[in-house]
């Protein structure tokens, strides 16, 4: 018989992704000669999903347009468990067996068949995120990883093992464990491009990435570290131990970006008529008092006075 995924079992939707998947394929038929039934299990963190897909043979086509704005344009990274997938996508026909991962976007008109039953692990990581954005020109193809390719099995295992453990691990560890499948996929990914992924250069990279968050972000009276994770796709313990390891705090970082700002604004012509509380206020610094006493702290006089002295009095 055929129906639609959208349309399949009531237990899909108790994973809660019909819609999703659809969003992700479009219209997914199956036609397996049988009633259509399949495990679906996923967890996420942000906009990343870690999800699990055991079913029987189906087909499925996407145009590339995301149905739904829930959902963000993204980059599937999938390790095959069992079964085959042949995939089409920017004319690349790939055919995907058992230990292989196959990486792909879905912003582009995509095929995938799936001959007989099967099992993948799939983690999903938006386009826009931070750690796509370098490789971003990159992602113009299919790229297939083969299950002899050391990088490959090893981070496929991996992913297959973080996502076999989360339903048994306590929730506050979930999130870093989301966060340990992103960085294999980090890693698939530089390593399919050609290019290298070292810790070290990811975690300098965070730390700039993280500063452009807060600059972007200044004016915002709730900017703190909890709104920064959440823009890069990282934990807030994370984002901790890139500044301690600077020689920096999070706090600190925001609040000398935000004196900084204020202190030429002081000395602005274009700000002149401003009152003290306009300007502080504008750049996320709403106590009056307390931007007072931080700004004598910072330059060595109060604002007023700083004023009068620079001829914007």
């Amino acid at each position: 018989m055929t129906e639609r995924l959208n349309k399949g079992r009531a237990s899909l939707d108790a994973f809660g992704l019909v819609d999703y998947m659809s969003a992700l394929f479009g219209e997914v038929k199956v036609d397996t000669g049988q009633e259509f039934a399949a495990r679906v299990r996923s967890e996420h963190h942000q906009d990343v999903r870690l999800m699990r897909i055991a079913a029987p043979a189906h087909s499925g086509a996407s145009d590339g347009v995301v149905q739904t704005s829930a959902i963000a344009p993204a980059l599937i990274c999938s390790y095959q468990v069992s079964g085959r997938l042949n995939l089409v996508q920017h004319r690349d026909h790939s055919s995907i067996n058992p230990g292989d991962i196959v990486i792909y976007r879905t912003d582009a008109p995509v095929e995938l068949r799936f001959d007989g039953r099967y099992e993948l692990v799939a983690v999903t990581v938006p386009l826009g995120s931070p750690m796509m954005r370098p490789l971003h020109s990159r992602l113009d193809s299919v790229w297939r990883l083969p299950a002899d390719d050391p990088v490959a099995s090893a981070l496929g295992l991996s992913i297959d093992a973080v996502e076999r453990g989360l339903s048994r691990s306590p929730q506050t560890l979930r999130t870093r464990m989301i966060e340990h499948s992103v960085g294999a996929v980090e890693i698939l990914v530089a390593h399919a491009a050609g290019t290298v992924a070292t810790p070290q250069s990811r975690d300098s990279n965070l730390l700039q990435q993280a500063l452009r968050v807060i600059d972007e972000r200044l004016r915002d009276p709730s900017l703190g570290v909890d709104l920064i994770a959440a823009a890069l796709f990282v934990s807030s313990r994370r984002l901790y131990r890139e500044f301690h390891a600077s020689g920096m705090t999070v706090a600190s970082s925001i609040r000398q970006r935000r004196l900084e700002r204020c202190r030429s604004d002081l000395t602005d012509p274009l700000h002149a008529s401003r009152s003290l509380t306009e300007i502080s206020s504008s750049w996320g610094l709403t106590s009056p008092s307390h931007f007072s006493l931080m700004f004598h702290g910072a330059f060595g006089c109060p604002p007023s006075e700083y004023r009068a002295k620079n001829g914007n009095a």
